[in-house]
């Protein structure tokens, strides 16, 4: 299934939108705050040179159907919110992983919950992918908020999560499937 760059996803206060470059400068800024890259795979960039190709690494993936990345922004002025993704995790069976981050000028504002509702409605609907997953670092009580106000069901922890400045980080595991949410599976 090919889905269109220029396909939006429209909440009560948000648009999704593929990724541009002017959503860099909002990335380099993120990862200034002390912390805000502690809980993702992906370390800080040192320069902003680092993510100067990402654009277009981004939307080759998307271009390719390998992953979705959407940029949120705010319905009324289009301020820069953060980025919400969708990736295969086990494309043999119709797994996706949802992943996202939020700006730190907008973090306690419940842009992410609604971010992440419109994305599983995407995968479920467009997508017809029959499971969605998500984690997040145990000490992450912000994003596992997130998770459960979505109503996904915790799977358990996982004491080796992923690998941070060379030791582990746990997580918590949790997945949905399209019934859970309701979405007829086309896939």
């Amino acid at each position: 299934m090919t889905i269109p760059l220029n396909t939006q996803l429209i909440t009560d206060r948000c648009v999704l939108s593929s990724v541009s470059d002017e959503d860099l400068e909002h990335i380099w800024t993120a990862t200034r705050y002390p912390g805000f890259n502690d809980g993702m795979l992906w370390d800080p960039p040192a320069a902003r040179e680092e993510i100067s190709n990402w654009t277009e690494k981004t939307l080759d993936l998307w271009r390719k159907g390998v992953q979705y990345t959407f940029s949120i922004r705010s319905k009324d002025a289009a301020d820069f919110i953060g980025r919400i993704v969708l990736r295969p995790l086990k494309p043999e069976e119709s797994i996706w992983y949802l992943g996202y981050w939020i700006h730190p000028l907008h973090w306690n504002k419940g842009y992410a919950t609604e971010a992440a509702r419109e994305m599983l409605n995407f995968g479920f609907t467009q997508l017809g992918v029959r499971r969605i997953e998500s984690s997040h670092a145990l000490w992450n009580k912000a994003s596992a908020a997130v998770i459960r106000k979505l109503g996904m069901h915790f799977r358990g922890e996982k004491p080796q999560g992923f690998m941070k400045r060379g030791e582990w980080v746990a997580e918590g595991e949790y997945y949905m499937t399209a019934e859970d949410f309701g979405a007829p599976n086309i896939q």
